[in-house]
């Protein structure tokens, strides 16, 4: 089996552009999906939490929520 080398291909960014993390200002906040679980959430806005910014996620009666805190 011969595997094809390709050169110039962009890296797919569509894991992290899923949520609006780049358009989040201090104080704003959004729902994640409801079959997405707890643990992921607080993974994934740990991994957004980067160049300054910083994200939280908690529990709320109405799913898990993320608020953009600095």
């Amino acid at each position: 089996m011969t595997v094809k080398i390709e050169n110039g291909i962009p890296l797919s960014r569509d894991r992290y552009n899923k949520y609006p993390w780049h358009q989040m200002n201090v104080g704003d906040s959004f729902l994640f999906p409801q079959n997405i679980k707890s643990a992921n959430t607080y993974s994934v806005a740990s991994n957004a939490s980067k160049n300054g910014k910083q994200f939280l996620t908690r529990s709320t009666p109405d799913g898990y929520r993320c608020w953009r805190v600095s």
